[in-house]
């Protein structure tokens, strides 16, 4: 998903300011994740004034959280990498977890589902959100009733269905994606081959003299 982006962003801006534009597409996205998922949080949770000032600090720690100890000195929304956007998709998709325990409504489970194919379509990693989906449908279709536990397996199918459905979609989008940028219908993988590559693409020209032989 993130090369589309920069993709869809250099045939509007062109070769010289894309990568600006890639960076306000961040930023804007970064804001509205924040600000959305602590109207959320205030309101589910009943924050006051204060609490709210300080889940909204705490909301945009992350951003620039791994400024602290690295460099360059500047927050992941001003960088070109999958993680500028994988902060804020996943705010949106705590937003409706949210709502979707609180209030178990079909279309919260929908865009959690929704969410979690984009968030993997970005960032494979982002998988594990599909495990947390499946968590969260457990944990609300499982009802104590007196001393008894009462199990809806209807409903756990059928949603277990659609999230299993929307798992396998992400991988054949994956798949079509390698096939019509490389000619080879798999799915990409990190090797150390990637690794050398993203080094030597990441290196600026005076970095020559660190390296041997």
């Amino acid at each position: 998903m993130y090369p589309l982006l920069l993709m869809a962003c250099r045939m509007m801006l062109g070769e010289k300011l894309y990568l600006y534009g890639v960076v306000v597409i961040q930023s804007i996205a970064a804001l509205t994740a924040v600000i959305v998922l602590m109207q959320c949080i205030r309101k589910e949770f009943r924050l006051n004034r204060m609490e709210s000032a300080i889940a909204y600090l705490l909301l945009l720690l992350p951003y620039g959280l791994d400024t602290m100890w690295s460099e360059p000195r500047s927050n992941y929304t001003h960088g070109i990498i999958t993680d500028a956007l994988s902060y804020s998709m996943f705010y949106f998709y705590v937003v409706v977890l949210i709502r979707y325990l609180k209030y178990q409504k079909w279309t919260s489970f929908g865009w959690m589902v929704i969410w979690s194919c984009i968030m993997t379509l970005n960032r494979s990693q982002m998988q594990l959100c599909y495990v947390v989906t499946g968590i969260a449908v457990l944990l609300m279709c499982c009802r104590v009733k007196g001393n008894r536990l009462s199990v809806a397996w209807k409903k756990i199918l059928v949603k277990a269905g659609i999230v299993i459905g929307a798992f396998g979609i992400t991988i054949f989008l994956t798949y079509c994606y390698s096939y019509w940028r490389w000619g080879e219908f798999a799915r990409s993988s990190e090797n150390d081959f990637t690794t050398l590559t993203n080094l030597l693409y990441a290196s600026d020209p005076e970095d020559e003299a660190l390296f041997q032989n």
